[in-house]
């Protein structure tokens, strides 16, 4: 089942905004109540917030990663002449 970031927000309990340490807050704390080898875990609950993470992880890096890379916009004719003198 493919998530969209607003689906994985609301099934980690946080904002459609959240920080990255957000994200691995309430992924850990959800985890751990969830997690298949302890006492009354869920694996599928735990599979589905798991996969919830991630989704919302690789959105929060990639659009930084985006950002990060964004070009710079220069006026070329200034860069242009400036490079001639």
């Amino acid at each position: 089942m493919r998530q969209n970031a607003t689906q994985s927000s609301q099934l980690l309990g946080v904002s459609p905004d959240a920080s990255i340490a957000e994200i691995k807050k309430a992924y850990r704390k959800i985890a751990k109540r969830l997690h298949p080898d302890r006492n009354g875990g869920d694996q599928t609950a735990f599979r589905r917030i798991t996969a919830a993470y991630q989704n919302l992880l690789t959105q929060r890096k990639t659009s930084a990663v985006g950002a990060q890379n964004k070009p710079a916009r220069t006026n070329t004719k200034s860069a242009s002449k400036q490079a001639h003198r």
